[in-house]
């Protein structure tokens, strides 16, 4: 076993000679069920938009005593490089295996010492929560994660896809971009130092509205410049 989480559990099993997670329910919760075979589709649609997702998301069959049920096959996070952080806290998440260690190479982390630098790290994972916000995608806080890659480059992370919404009437709102603000602010700053060699005295002194302010700030910016290269696209 790999690990626990919500009402989820995940094995380590070899599959057609690999190594794969296995996701299954904790317990036979039968009116899961539902959600869970709509996820590998789910899945699909963030690998589509060009976001961070495990690399196998596959339904199969799962024995629980006599009967049959759905379980999804995965990719453990060892094998997704870099570390994997829940954006629900700080904590490195566990349900798919620790990730590999990074101390060392995160060199761009510990010389942030400004806060043109932290806009420039925070930029990517900007880009795609306003991805998010245009292609009207809502999900749960925890379908969605932060990850550190070995580049030291923040993402969106996804995996757990039973909360995934698509609402073309849903508009673009402050409290959408406020919610993701307020949850990659929480976690963030922590979740850096942790990974570095010697956190930065800028992120050390960096506080929670200043960090909500800016990634804040970012997601707004790239939904302007989403807006113009859509509006410039129906033009032609």
């Amino acid at each position: 076993m790999l690990g626990k989480g919500g009402s989820k559990s995940c094995y380590l099993i070899r599959f057609k000679d690999a190594d794969k997670a296995l996701l299954t329910l904790s317990a036979p919760e039968y009116f899961k069920y539902e959600r869970m075979i709509k996820e590998p589709a789910s899945s699909k649609i963030i690998r589509r938009l060009g976001l961070d997702s495990s690399c196998q998301y596959e339904l199969v069959n799962v024995p629980y005593g006599s009967t049959l049920a759905p379980g999804i096959l995965t990719t453990p996070f060892q094998q997704q490089g870099g570390v994997i952080f829940e954006l629900n806290g700080p904590s490195n998440s566990s349900l798919l295996g620790q990730t590999v260690n990074i101390k060392g190479h995160a060199t761009k982390i510990e010389s942030i010492s400004s806060d043109e630098d932290y806009r420039a790290l925070i930029d990517t994972v900007c880009k795609e929560v306003a991805l998010l916000e245009k292609e009207h995608i809502s999900m749960r806080r925890d379908s969605i994660n932060l990850h550190l890659t070995e580049e030291g480059v923040i993402r969106l992370f996804f995996f757990d896809f039973d909360g995934l919404n698509i609402d073309p009437n849903q508009c673009t709102s402050e409290r959408g971009i406020k919610w993701f603000a307020e949850h990659i602010a929480s976690c963030l700053n922590e979740a850096l130092c942790d990974c570095s060699h010697q956190c930065s005295q800028y992120l050390q002194s960096l506080n929670y509205e200043s960090a909500k302010a800016m990634i804040a700030e970012g997601i707004k910016h790239h939904l302007a410049t989403m807006g113009q290269n859509t509006q410039m696209a129906e033009r032609h």
